[in-house]
């Protein structure tokens, strides 16, 4: 499985998806597959263990990853398939309470719990550890200006352009 594997297979099927769309135009399911294509097969490899996350075997495990969906997508009824385990492995809806509403740490746990699940723990604990945006206001502003003073950049000296500079 190479580089070509990966490139040229994705081509191959973004070209047929294509042509389907180009060759039945008025047939949604067409549409509909060139539009999910990319979400599909371009998923992100998920790794399963401590092993998973060295980045050289992680790089190999997303190309196999990602060659194995486009073969699936090839074959008859495959695009179905990879759609519909695209959909059950995607997050739930977020519900209708408004992020505002929300205690900060109750805010950082949905990324936390999102790069914990990606391996990416160095992350995590800044995720962990920040105060999230400071709201758009006077006070923030002001302390911004507080702890980021503005110095006007400084200048040459004035150098009077009759004179020439002799070399020795």
């Amino acid at each position: 499985m190479g580089v070509y594997d990966l490139h040229g297979g994705f081509t191959l099927a973004l070209l047929d998806t294509l042509d389907k769309v180009i060759y039945k135009p008025d047939v949604v399911s067409c549409w509909v597959s060139l539009l999910v294509l990319p979400f599909c097969l371009l998923k992100t490899f998920r790794p399963r263990s401590n092993l998973q996350c060295k980045p050289a075997i992680k790089s190999q495990c997303q190309e196999e990853f990602i060659v194995s969906a486009i073969r699936l997508w090839g074959m008859p009824g495959g695009s179905l398939q990879l759609l519909r385990e695209t959909l059950a492995g995607s997050s739930p809806a977020v519900s209708d309470v408004d992020d505002d509403d929300l205690d900060l740490g109750v805010q950082n746990i949905k990324p936390c719990k999102r790069k914990i699940y990606n391996g990416h723990y160095t992350a995590t604990i800044r995720v962990l550890s920040s105060s999230g945006v400071a709201l758009y206001s006077e006070a923030t502003l002001e302390d911004l200006k507080t702890k980021h003073p503005f110095h006007h950049a400084s200048s040459l000296p004035h150098i009077p352009t009759d004179q020439t500079i002799s070399y020795l």
